[in-house]
């Protein structure tokens, strides 16, 4: 009851600040913007240096779908399984999920810094496998973040930090996200070559050059499956390339796993001094009939 009362006389406070400003007055928008009521106001000067955030381009057409009457309509906005009505469909392995979760009648109690226990070493092991040697020999350190931008913006605040060098490569073209996260945190972004417009795949040897390039020790972020935005992932054999590309130039990776899939490939560890994990086959896409998971 204590941290409740806490955590509202905080909210309370955080409020009266943005509400009233500098001067010292409740204003109808911020910064002389439009408020709710079609009015403009100049109270809350003391924001009106706040530029307003662009638009996010992948959630405008989700918005633009929503405005559209049409009924034949389809959304190609944020990827999510849809029933043929279009509207969310939640996977029946979520379902059980929840109903064990109210079942078990949990508490909602803080936990540790590090995160939930049984979340952070069961994500290790789908990650690694179960039979991984640094699970074994206990080399693997983990925490919990809030979601994979999170996870993303905590790797760039202790790489800002810790690291000898200040520059992470991505992609070109990548998630845009990539490229605030990291420039927020304090990193220098730089790119290197992916995709190859003419031929409208990998550019695999491009890739490699621009990795051998990069200084020795660089921070390279690699998209591990279901390459955002274009879709094309490299095929075992490049991964391979790759692999022993970053391991000659000592660069540190970023895994940015977004997607998770079980592999289809009938020899997945091919070499374990790749260390890879089994059910990060790239070759292998999710089922993309949301009717049969």
């Amino acid at each position: 009851m204590a941290r409740a009362w806490v955590w509202t006389v905080w909210l309370v406070c955080a409020l009266i600040f943005l509400f009233f400003g500098h001067q010292g007055r409740v204003g109808m928008g911020i910064g002389g913007r439009e408020g709710r009521g079609g009015r403009t106001s100049t109270r809350c000067s003391g924001w009106s240096h706040v530029p307003m955030a662009p638009r996010d381009p992948v959630l405008g057409v989700t918005e633009a779908y929503n405005k559209d009457p049409r009924p034949e309509k389809i959304n190609l906005g944020v990827g999510a399984y849809r029933d043929a009505a279009g509207k969310p469909w939640v996977l029946p392995s979520v379902r059980m999920a929840e109903k064990l979760i109210f079942r078990r009648n949990i508490t909602h109690e803080y936990a540790p810094l590090r995160g939930t226990n049984g979340l952070v070493e069961r994500s290790i092991q789908i990650v690694y496998g179960h039979e991984s040697p640094q699970i074994k020999h206990n080399c693997i350190a983990a925490i919990q973040s809030l979601s994979g931008t999170g996870a993303l913006r905590l790797c760039g605040e202790f790489l800002s930090r810790f690291s000898k060098s200040q520059e992470v490569y991505v992609s070109n073209p990548t998630w845009e996200n990539h490229i605030s996260i990291f420039r927020d945190a304090g990193l220098e972004v730089q790119r290197y070559r992916y995709y190859d417009n003419k031929t409208r795949s990998l550019d695999f040897e491009g890739m490699v050059e621009d990795l051998s390039k990069a200084p020795q020790g660089s921070i390279i972020v690699i998209q591990a499956l279901g390459h955002n935005p274009t879709g094309i992932d490299p095929t075992w054999s490049q991964w391979k390339q790759i692999c022993q590309c970053c391991k000659n130039k000592k660069h540190l990776i970023i895994f940015d796993l977004a997607y998770q899939v079980k592999s289809r490939n009938p020899n997945p560890n091919p070499n374990p001094n790749l260390n890879s994990n089994p059910n990060l086959n790239p070759n292998s896409n999710p089922n993309p009939n949301p009717n049969q998971p």
